[in-house]
Formats: C-alpha cells, structure tokens, sequence
C-alpha cells in the first residue's frame, strides 16, 4: 500500500505502469518457467519445444487500472494445440481413428515423434482389406495387400484394425507389413484435466507481489534522482 500510494502521488501513469509490468512479467515467468516445468510434469514430450514455441504472451496496455490486463496461452490451428483445452480441463478428444504405434516412431520408441514418412499425411491410397475378396479373411488381406503393392497402406480385417504399411508382397508369408497405427473409425478419448496452466499461473502468481515492490521501487528510484 505505501509503494501504491507514493506511486499514485508522483505521475498518474506511474502506478499503472508498475501495474502493466508486474502483469506482463508474471505472464512472462508462466510462458519462460512455469508453464514448461509444469507440462514436463503432466506430458511425454516427444518434442520439447512445443510448449514454449507455441505459446504466446498479450501484454497488458492502457493505463485504466480497472481493465489492464496480460494474458498467456497457445496460438495455431494444429491437432495438438486445439487439444491443449481437453487435456487442461478435462473431456472427449476427438478425430482420433487413428493413434499411432511405437513401430511408426522414431527408433520404435513411445518418447518419440511418428517418422515424417509414417505421418498421416504422407499415408495415402489405404486399401481396406474388407472390401476385397476371398473367402477367408486372410485372403482378403493378402488380396488387398498385393493391390497395395510395396510402400503402400493396408488396413486389417481382424477385430482390432490396423493400418499397415506394405513392405514386401507375395501369397503367405511373402506379404512383409510394418504396423502403423491402430484404427477404430470415430473414435474419440476421454482424456483427465492436468489443470497443468492452470498451476503454473498459480506459481507464477505467488510472486506478483514481490514483483510490484520491484517495479515500484524502479520507477520511484528514476522519478527522485
């Protein structure tokens, strides 16, 4: 209270200058340092830098002290951002028919990112296996396998689909598939809220405090030299 009133009694924009930058520090430290360590905590992450290159701070401007406000959150219109409120507060994910499997992964491992050439934008042509024919339902996959070709996509007829890439073609054991991702059209999940941002801006905030004194002190300090 005393650095608010001294601040109120030197210039009419010093207090909320103080206040602009107490905010936009505050949403800074979330973006730099808390938001990171707290999704490190909730997330594999297969690519570190999403977090921080996909979020953004709006800064606090004006001098109404009543509406100056800075906010922080995540910018694009990719799958993985758009999911970012889900997995916050909780709820269905959707558009999730296919999920891939640690073979589609950089060195078949769960911590890593799919392979650019196993991506599903890179998948094209899939043959599914249950509109081919054959008695029985391996023939029909081998079938559909074959009209793949090597290098193209197969889906499964077995209970749990799956989308295969065509490594090597033949009748029995000539057919060489690697397994991509798991298939379930309209499929969605039901995913926990990590409440991840909203921790970080509670640790974040803890601070705030702290960092009005600072700024006060700064902007009293160059107004009385």
């Amino acid at each position: 209270m005393v650095f608010t009133n001294k601040l109120h009694a030197i210039s009419r924009s010093a207090l909320p200058q103080a206040i602009r930058n107490t905010l936009n520090g505050t949403a800074l430290d979330v973006k730099k340092n808390t938001m990171p360590k707290h999704a490190a905590e909730e997330f594999t992450q297969r690519k570190p830098s999403f977090f921080k290159s996909k979020s953004r701070v709006q800064f606090a401007k004006g001098n109404d002290i009543r509406l100056i406000e800075a906010t922080v959150g995540f910018i694009g219109n990719d799958q993985a951002v758009r999911d970012l409120e889900e997995q916050e507060h909780g709820g269905d994910i959707d558009g999730r028919a296919f999920i891939p499997m640690d073979t589609a992964r950089t060195s078949g491992s769960n911590q890593k990112l799919v392979k650019p050439n196993n991506r599903l934008s890179s998948v094209k042509n899939i043959v599914n296996s249950n509109t081919m024919e054959g008695k029985t339902p391996k023939s029909k996959f081998i079938h559909a396998a074959n009209k793949a070709g090597i290098g193209g996509y197969v889906i499964g007829n077995n209970k749990k689909k799956i989308l295969y890439r065509v490594d090597a073609v033949g009748s029995g054991s000539g057919v060489k598939l690697t397994a991509l991702y798991s298939f379930e059209p309209g499929r969605s999940i039901d995913v926990e809220g990590t409440g991840f941002m909203k921790s970080a801006s509670l640790e974040s905030a803890d601070d705030m405090n702290n960092r009005f004194i600072k700024e006060a002190e700064r902007i009293l300090d160059r107004f009385y030299k």
